[in-house]
C-alpha cells in the first residue's frame, strides 16, 4: 500500500474509533469494538474503501499500535484515547513502581507538573 495512502487511512480510522463512529454509521459497543465488516462498509461508503488484506496491513504494522483486532479479526478497536464514553477492559496487571521512573516531556510542562502532578 502506497506509505501516503496508509498514513491518511489510519489517522482517518483513528478518528472513527476514537471519537467519531457516527461519521461513517459505526456503532461501537460499550468497550468499544466495532465489527471490521461495518468498518469496511463505512469507509466504503465515506469513499475511503480499503480492501480487509489493507486493514490488517495498517493495525499490524502502525508503529504507535493504535487499533487491536479481537483473536478472530472479526471486530476492531482503538487501543487508547477514546473521548467516547466506553467501558474499557485492557487487561492491564497492576505493577509496582520502580525507585526512579523517567517519564519524557517537554521542559515548558515542568513546573505544572511539579504542582499538580
Amino acid at each position: 500500500m502506497d506509505p501516503k495512502r496508509k498514513t491518511q487511512l489510519g489517522r482517518f480510522i483513528s478518528l472513527i474509533l476514537r471519537h467519531e463512529p457516527e461519521q461513517i454509521g459505526l456503532e461501537l459497543d460499550s468497550a468499544g469494538w466495532a465489527s471490521v465488516d461495518a468498518l469496511l462498509a463505512g469507509l466504503a461508503r465515506k469513499r475511503r474503501a480499503l480492501s480487509f488484506d489493507e486493514l490488517v496491513e495498517i493495525v499490524l504494522t502502525n508503529d504507535k499500535q493504535r487499533y487491536v483486532f479481537n483473536a478472530d479479526r472479526t471486530r476492531i478497536r482503538a487501543r487508547q484515547g477514546h473521548s467516547l464514553n466506553l467501558n474499557l477492559d485492557l487487561q492491564l496487571e497492576p505493577r509496582t513502581a520502580p525507585p526512579v521512573l523517567y517519564h519524557g516531556t517537554a521542559t515548558r510542562f515542568l513546573a505544572a507538573i511539579s504542582t499538580q502532578g
